[in-house]
């Protein structure tokens, strides 16, 4: 009759056993290449969002931003008063604060916070300290202001009497 070898049936036994585990690495490899590509797609898709999310972000920030520009100056012949014209061309917004720094040039009766429209005007009066005339007296004005969404921006003007130029216009941080 027959007679078992054992140890030919270990060895076949343990064959089987060794082709099954490497179909079964074979299986888990190919299972995690599949994972791996979709974690991969997945990831791509994340970044292409945050990029269209940071697009929409600067979108919506230049659909609601201010753009305050200088709309000329008025000195007045009496009384020596220099008034400032602001203009909004984009916006409503909301003026924070001003701020001047001058030694000979005093702001008057301006009270903040203002809402100023867009496509309207604010008049910030001034005057000088003492006899200087106002022609020969500089000044900086930094004008804090904000958008619909509390954006703060600040627009600096430096000028010497009636002549003046904006020096800076952008959102502070």
């Amino acid at each position: 009759m027959f007679e078992i070898n054992w140890k030919l049936l270990f060895e076949l036994i343990t064959a089987i056993g060794s082709l099954a585990t490497f179909g079964t690495f074979l299986f888990l490899f190919f299972k995690d290449k599949q994972k791996q590509d979709q974690i991969n797609k997945l990831t791509n898709i994340f970044e292409e969002l945050q990029t269209q999310n940071k697009l929409n972000e600067k979108k919506f920030k230049v659909s609601i931003r201010p753009n305050l520009y200088l709309h000329g100056s008025t000195l007045n012949g009496t009384d020596g008063n220099l008034t400032i014209k602001i203009h909004n061309k984009g916006e409503t917004t909301k003026i924070l604060n001003c701020l001047l720094k001058s030694e000979d040039i005093l702001s008057l009766n301006q009270t903040f916070p203002v809402e100023l429209d867009k496509s309207k005007n604010i008049e910030l009066p001034f005057k000088t300290r003492g006899i200087k005339n106002i022609n020969e007296c500089d000044f900086e004005l930094n004008i804090f202001y904000e958008d619909k969404a509390q954006n703060k921006y600040l627009l600096i003007i430096v000028g010497k009497g009636i002549g003046m130029e904006i020096t800076k216009d952008s959102e502070s941080l």
